[in-house]
């Protein structure tokens, strides 16, 4: 029985409704299987399943029970919100598994007794909660979740299946959503199995085949991306299926091993395709998949949730200097630009990325330009010759290209919003040239930030982008012991993102666009690091490291500074919103861009005098309105 706590529809289960669900509870009761794998998506009623399981050995085959979750304050929960209420509720088990009273040691969170047997749950972070009792039926759930010790203990997976050896006929489930590939438990469960796929017949031609990401369709007659027009297509004969004929053709299906096997080791595969509920039309799919596009944190939640495949960390960095440089001929944004523009229709935002060089003493720079989606433009990488400890027209130049216009090509001028120059060198320097910049006042009435940023990269590789504490102080040493802001990003985490960008091979969110005459060093540069899998303390990772010794990495350092200010610019305290921006420039009317001067730089009429507004104060942590 579903209970109406922990259920949209609750009442008597109907496994009918979630034809699919069939197979693998089956097996789960089968003695020819002694392990039963389960690869999920989320939402496919996985929970109800196991909770059948439960209540078939609880009445049926009374036999010691664990059910292992992630840790143990979300096996309390799984106990108290999903099986207290099924015991409850159900009235085949009512009678079997006490009410629980605060004296009764047969019926407490953790502890449920029957005849014949228990419910014992444990947490895969706690050694004490998976020892002691012999198990005979092992439910671990979301195996991907687990640590890689329990306590000082060793494998989780390792501790809980020990309990069971005691019994001939015992019984092991693991189920979990897929999380990344490198180093997955469930993964190598998964390839001892039958490797079961979820067939269905087209309605069409009758063919019958497993439902793939490949085969959903969602362009429109002129070949954009449109979720409305979201319908799956027979992989056979193109057919196309509303959603109601998936539904049916799925309520009809079956399960069918791909893979020969002998070790007693079922698997089922299943993703959200498969899904009977109104909010998994495909139309919702496809419009979660486009909102995924140039974020990697949202594509690897859609690839391991909704199409239950594994995520393969770093395999979008396997691009090449050479394909980006075809991709800039074939895609040259410049083609486009109206004559005296700088900027494409879909720039709204413009940052800066500034890395500083020993030798020779240089700074360069890019200006990156941001639309919709986190699509990007590279809008200007010039290098400025000179130490700026020592030569003023270093900064001088920089401050120059920092408070230039750029022509929209709608005409109007737009400012580059934040910048963020590296402190790893000159770093006094750099210090009191950025402190005083950290919010100035630009002539359209917005504000632009300079930040003085300081990377931490493979040391930290979980450290976010962007510090969620804000600014760190520093002490300053010149003009007396003054303090200055430093702003500490995640750069292994901005590389994670950029090379998942760099891998969209068409234009659309999360595309890099380039000019096509951007020189070789500068895609050289941009891929001049590789993902090398790792391992720290249990935990996989992919570490950034060079492809070859001495090769240049600027391009790649001040795109990891102009995407990390990009990030800091829509936290607090200073509240940019990319979509009221690209809302904003694209209700801009067309104008006649204004003409050019002899240095090639806009000559913009003068701006009317705004009234006099108090200054911002820099403060610790950020901005002080």
């Amino acid at each position: 029985m579903l209970s109406s706590e922990s259920s949209a529809e609750p009442g008597p289960w109907h496994t009918e409704r979630v034809e699919y669900t069939r197979g693998f509870m089956d097996a789960i009761s089968d003695a020819s299987f002694h392990t039963v794998v389960g690869v999920w998506g989320s939402q496919l009623a996985k929970t109800e399943c196991l909770l059948n399981s439960i209540g078939y050995y609880v009445q049926h085959d009374p036999a010691p029970i664990m059910v292992m979750a992630q840790t143990l304050d979300v096996a309390k929960a799984l106990s108290t919100d999903r099986v207290a209420p099924m015991l409850r509720t159900t009235p085949a088990l009512r009678d079997l598994v006490s009410e629980p009273r605060s004296r009764d040691a047969s019926n407490k969170i953790l502890y449920k007794a029957f005849p014949g047997g228990h419910i014992t749950f444990a947490g895969a972070n706690s050694a004490p909660s998976l020892s002691s009792r012999p198990i005979r039926f092992l439910i671990c759930d979301e195996v991907e979740g687990y640590t890689a010790s329990a306590g000082t203990e060793g494998d989780p997976l390792e501790l809980a299946e020990t309990r069971t050896v005691a019994f001939w006929n015992a019984k092991r489930v693991y189920i979990s959503s897929p999380r990344n590939d490198l180093g997955s438990r469930l993964k190598e469960l998964w390839e001892d199995s039958d490797q079961r796929r979820f067939f269905v017949a087209c309605r069409a031609c009758g063919h019958e085949q497993h439902l793939r990401w490949e085969q959903v369709k969602f362009k429109d007659a002129d070949g954009r991306s449109d979720p409305a027009c979201a319908r799956y297509e027979c992989e056979a004969c193109s057919a196309a299926w509303s959603d109601e004929q998936r539904w049916r053709a799925v309520a009809a299906g079956k399960w069918r091993a791909t893979r020969e096997s002998a070790s007693g080791v079922a698997g089922f595969h299943l993703n959200a395709l498969y899904a009977p509920w109104e909010h998994r039309r495909l139309r919702h799919i496809v419009r979660q998949w486009l909102r995924a596009q140039g974020n990697k944190e949202k594509l690897k939640a859609f690839i391991n949730t909704v199409l239950a495949e594994w995520w393969r960390e770093g395999a979008e960095a396997t691009v090449t200097e050479h394909e980006l440089a075809e991709r800039a001929r074939k895609y040259d944004f410049t083609r486009s630009l109206v004559p005296h523009t700088d900027l494409p229709d879909g720039v709204a935002v413009l940052t800066c990325g500034i890395d500083g060089q020993r030798s020779p003493a240089r700074l360069e720079l890019e200006v990156v330009g941001w639309g919709a989606g986190e699509e990007s433009w590279s809008i200007l990488y010039t290098v400025i010759p000179g130490d700026p400890r020592r030569d003023p027209n270093v900064l001088a130049d920089l401050d120059r290209i920092l408070a230039r216009p750029f022509i929209h090509a709608r005409g109007h001028p737009l400012w580059i919003r934040g910048a963020g120059i590296d402190t790893g060198w000159a770093t006094q320097t750099m210090y009191q040239w950025a402190q005083p910049r950290l919010r100035r006042l630009l002539p359209d009435g917005r504000s632009q930030f300079v930040f003085a940023l300081k990377g931490r990269g493979q040391q930290e590789f979980d450290r976010p982008i962007w510090p969620r504490q804000g600014a760190s102080t520093v002490r300053t040493k010149g003009g007396g012991a003054r303090k200055a802001n430093l702003w500490t990003i995640g750069v292994h985490a901005a590389k994670e993102q950029i090379y998942a960008s760099l891998a969209r091979p068409e234009p659309g969110p999360g595309f890099w666009h380039f000019p096509a005459g951007r020189s070789e060093d500068y895609f050289k540069g941009l891929t001049s690091e590789h993902p090398i899998p790792k391992m720290r303390a249990g935990r996989p990772y992919m570490a950034f490291e060079p492809k070859a010794p001495g090769r240049p990495t600027e391009p790649l350092d001040n795109r990891v500074y102009a995407y990390a200010v990009f990030v800091g610019l829509q936290s607090d305290p200073f509240g940019l919103r990319l979509d009221a921006e690209v809302a904003r420039t694209q209700a801009m009317p067309f104008v006649t861009p204004p003409p050019r001067g002899a240095d090639g730089l806009p000559r913009l009429a003068p701006a009317p005098v705004a009234p006099a507004t108090p200054r911002s104060r820099v403060r610790f942590g950020g901005i002080e309105p």
